[in-house]
């Protein structure tokens, strides 16, 4: 349920001509994925997209608010939420307006730091839909390290230490520790709080989580799913994405790097229908408690 201090009426709501579709998921989770089926199911993602498709024209604003929700918060109906909420509203007006396109047209954005300010971004857009793809934490870990991993940016500087406080870990063993361990903890820190910010913001019909692996398996039945989601009626894919089937839940798990990944992430990791294998037990939507 939202928070009862940023309630609006309910036909100021409905009367709201934002409605972006916000694409999340953790650096390095396939968003690029993402961000092909949406553009194919007719999404407009912005002017400007890098080479994994992310929508560059909100990192100054998402990386901005990212630092200030995790270092001094932004309280929801202060002074500052109130900026946020003008400052995001803003930015994709002027988005919309530099594209020639009418703020009901279909749009969104996809940049995976908008996961560490996801409340904030659903009470500047609160008829706002999500999609959060999720990937393996042991996977995901294994690779190399997103910016949120590292401490050699300023995002990083204050999401990595931010990460092991809320796993109850000591932020003085992050120059000691793996990159590895570093990004498990980042990965749990993220996408556990995600899934508590849609869970507690969002109706389920605005929102949709999807497994990095049960897209690699049927492209095109996500591809409908997404489209689905979205009230569109569905494009044919004209082709299937390339995907790296070496990135797939490949991993020993006799390496005992997997174990440690395991115990960091495997709370959140079940409650999305994970198994430590790197199999998925159950369907991605269904309850769970996180």
């Amino acid at each position: 349920m939202a928070d009862p201090t940023m309630q609006r009426s309910r036909s100021d709501v409905a009367q709201d001509p934002l409605e972006p579709i916000i694409l999340l998921g953790r650096g390095g989770s396939g968003t690029r994925l993402l961000s092909a089926f949406a553009a194919s199911n007719g999404i407009f993602l912005g002017n400007m997209l890098n080479a994994t498709a992310d929508s560059v024209e909100w990192v100054q604003d998402i990386y901005d608010l990212a630092i200030e929700s995790t270092t001094v918060g932004v309280d929801a109906g202060s002074t500052r939420d109130a900026y946020w909420r003008e400052r995001l509203r803003g930015t994709a007006g002027r988005i919309l307006s530099a594209a020639g396109l009418p703020s009901d047209v279909a749009w969104g954005w996809k940049l995976p730091e908008t996961m560490l300010a996801l409340p904030q971004v659903l009470r500047a857009f609160p008829r706002a839909r999500v999609v959060h793809l999720v990937r393996h934490p042991v996977t995901s870990s294994l690779r190399r390290t997103h910016m949120t991993s590292r401490l050699s940016n300023p995002v990083g500087q204050v999401v990595l230490p931010a990460a092991y406080v809320a796993c109850g870990l000591n932020p003085k063993n992050i120059e000691f520790d793996e990159p590895y361990l570093h990004n498990a903890v980042t990965w749990t820190y993220q996408v556990g709080n995600v899934c508590r910010a849609l869970s507690k913001t969002l109706a389920d019909e605005r929102h949709l989580q999807l497994r990095y692996e049960d897209i690699c398996a049927n492209p095109v039945e996500t591809h409908c799913e997404l489209g689905k989601f979205l009230g569109k009626n569905v494009v044919p894919m004209n082709e299937i994405p390339d995907i790296d089937w070496a990135r797939v839940s490949n991993f020993d798990i006799n390496d005992e790097r997997p174990e440690q990944i395991w115990s960091i992430c495997g709370e959140v990791a079940i409650a999305l229908g994970y198994a430590k294998d790197g199999l998925a037990v159950r369907p991605i939507n269904a309850p769970h408690p996180i």
